[in-house]
């Protein structure tokens, strides 16, 4: 991107003022009070974004276009169909109607029917700083390799932070590891050795289990009681965790003898498993969800440890999806014309953000530059590309 053909969207890691930004993603629009919540197709809106037009480089969409006010860009929870709003004026944050819709929510590695109705429904707010020239190195590889660590969420790191977190762990404890098969039976081939580790680690799982529903009971039960939640409450419950040991047992044939040769693995609940995992990746995705919406809000709802391990990947995650606008498409759109539209803003899949169409590529709203030199914003559309 050139100052003349184009912007980046870089988001505020940590933000500077987390009330007067002027340009975000995600979270709540300013809409004055005589303005209606948009509708799509007879469907309220997802709100997307808003991006101060005083910030946008005059040669932006060559010249074309406000430069005054803000635009905010909305999406039709269910078709992904798009509209953008030119306000004069801002007014006091409003609240989403409703949840955010299927279209284009994608929060990171929460891909079951069970773990999207523990995340937050809604898009967590960014603020962002309007950037020219061009894009910086992708960091793509820098996340993964955070990601990719090996942990423990005994780590004050993944700790639950308030009781909503705290339930949402409870939950997947309940759902990924008391639903686990613990009968004990050996296959019918299998040798004395292999039957024996089989049956000493049913019973050790069994008790495992049962030490595990009673953590569930003690959350719930407390959450219930409508106690303040506290820290120690957290580091309590991680430590119960922590000493309970999950056991798992395998065997390969030996490849010159044919005997099988047993190997039991004994690691504590809260650690990552080489062998697949059992609940702490699923617990760390949405901890992961319910961090970026506190942590907007406020970075002080997070610990220490927490921002120390969320602050350099959002980081590094921000750097490698950067939403932009007034260039051509980063990939194919289809239906685009590069003679008669403008891309008003792109904003590419992002676990940052947790917006993603559904075929992977970036979500373009895109108008024609005719409709943008008349200010008419009835007709954007949104563009995506697999």
């Amino acid at each position: 991107l050139d100052s003349g053909t184009g912007i980046r969207l870089m988001p505020q890691i940590p933000p500077r003022d987390a009330i007067l930004h002027t340009s975000w993603i995600g979270g709540r629009p300013r809409l004055p009070a005589e303005v209606e919540w948009p509708r799509i197709d007879g469907r309220e809106g997802d709100f997307v974004a808003q991006i101060a037009c005083a910030d946008l480089p005059p040669m932006l969409w060559d010249g074309l276009g406000p430069r005054t006010g803000w635009l905010a860009f909305f999406t039709n929870p269910d078709s992904g169909e798009a509209t953008a709003l030119h306000l004069a004026t801002d007014g006091p944050p409003r609240d989403a109607p409703r949840p955010v819709g299927p279209a284009y929510f994608r929060p990171l590695g929460l891909d079951s029917a069970a773990l999207l109705a523990l995340a937050i429904p809604a898009l967590p707010e960014w603020p962002v700083d309007v950037a020219t020239g061009s894009n910086g190195p992708e960091a793509a590889d820098e996340a993964e390799a955070i990601l990719a660590a090996d942990y423990d969420i005994g780590d004050p790191a993944f700790h639950p932070f308030d009781w909503p977190t705290m339930l949402a762990m409870a939950q997947i404890l309940e759902d990924r590891i008391l639903s686990l098969p613990i009968d004990g039976a050996a296959p019918d081939d299998a040798n004395d050795e292999l039957a024996e580790a089989i049956a000493d680690a049913a019973g050790a799982n069994r008790d495992a289990a049962q030490r595990t529903a009673e953590i569930v009971a003690i959350i719930r039960e407390s959450a219930a009681a409508d106690s303040g939640f506290s820290p120690s409450d957290a580091t309590a419950v991680m430590a119960a965790l922590h000493a309970i040991r999950w056991t798992k047992v395998s065997a390969r044939p030996d490849p010159e003898s044919g005997i099988d040769e047993v190997e039991t693995l004994a690691l504590p609940l809260t650690r990552r498993r080489p062998d697949g995992d059992l609940w702490v990746e699923a617990w760390r995705h949405l901890l992961f969800d319910h961090a970026r919406h506190a942590w907007t809000a406020d970075p002080a709802r997070l610990s220490a440890p927490a921002r120390a391990f969320f602050e350099p990947l959002w980081q590094a995650m921000a750097a490698d999806a950067l939403a932009s606008a007034g260039h051509v498409p980063a990939h194919y759109a289809p239906g685009f014309d590069e003679e008669r539209d403008a891309v008003l803003l792109e904003l590419p899949p992002s676990g940052l953000t947790g917006l993603a169409p559904r075929g992977g590529g970036p979500l373009v709203f895109a108008i024609r530059k005719a409709d943008l030199a008349a200010g008419d914003f009835s007709r954007v559309r949104a563009l995506s590309s697999d």
